[in-house]
């Protein structure tokens, strides 16, 4: 990330580089790579803090930023937006997640090991990782059968061992969203029956129709090593592949 993140600087560019409070580390090493490699001193500055916006915020409305590059989610990126707009400052936006879409012609056994890779690589802790499945109505139900059995048999563990698939997420903020009674406990409304699933081990899988539009039958599927469940119902979205 940091790297996609500081690559104008190589054309001349002053930058800031703010990496998330979860994993300065890397970006400081980044960085002081580059200052061994010979890039002059106060070109790139990293700020490390656990409160971006006190941080962000100043920045933006102070006139000095002239572009700000985000990746992260829809929320946070709509209040940068607002920001950037005062003082027409130029942003670039890598929002939400990443969607899977099965068609009806699809072959499963890759499209499985492919939601496999998009949705699991680095244990799914990654911008890029899918968070959404989209799965032609004919296909929905062996596809959820087969993707469930592939995530029970990760082996969850120490991350340090040998042989583990999925470690310990990044902090206690996150296993939060995730236990049972936490976030994900609330991705189901039997009232207004939509969902908005965007967490690891708590996945949406939207059947498409014939005619490959949102409305129609969903399914939802929820998995780890030791339980899984499918629950299908009937709901619409308000825009297409939201």
């Amino acid at each position: 990330m940091g790297t996609r993140k500081i690559g104008p600087a190589a054309a001349g560019c002053t930058m800031v580089l703010k990496p998330a409070p979860q994993t300065p580390l890397s970006s400081l090493a980044l960085a002081a790579i580059l200052t061994e490699a010979g890039l002059p001193d106060g070109v790139l500055n990293v700020v490390t803090t656990s409160d971006a916006a006190g941080v962000v915020e100043p920045l933006l409305r102070g006139g000095a930023i002239r572009k700000l590059s985000f990746t992260g989610s829809t929320q946070v990126g709509k209040i940068l937006l607002a920001q950037c707009a005062d003082a027409v400052v130029r942003p670039s936006m890598e929002l939400g997640g990443t969607p899977v879409i099965v068609f009806d012609d699809a072959d499963l056994d890759v499209a499985v090991e492919g939601t496999m890779l998009a949705k699991m690589r680095n244990m799914g802790e990654a911008c890029a990782a899918a968070n959404r499945i989209y799965v032609h109505r004919s296909l929905a139900g062996e596809f959820a059968a087969r993707l469930a059995d592939r995530m029970a048999a990760l082996t969850v563990g120490d991350g340090t061992e040998p042989g583990t698939d999925v470690g310990p997420l990044i902090d206690e903020a996150d296993r939060r969203k995730v236990l049972p009674g936490g976030w994900w406990a609330n991705c189901w409304s039997s009232r207004r029956r939509t969902v908005a699933i965007e967490r690891f081990t708590c996945i949406r899988i939207r059947t498409l129709p014939a005619r490959r539009s949102c409305g129609g039958h969903w399914a939802k599927w929820y998995a780890t090593s030791a339980r899984k469940c499918l629950v299908a119902g009937a709901g619409s979205c308000t825009s297409r592949f939201r």
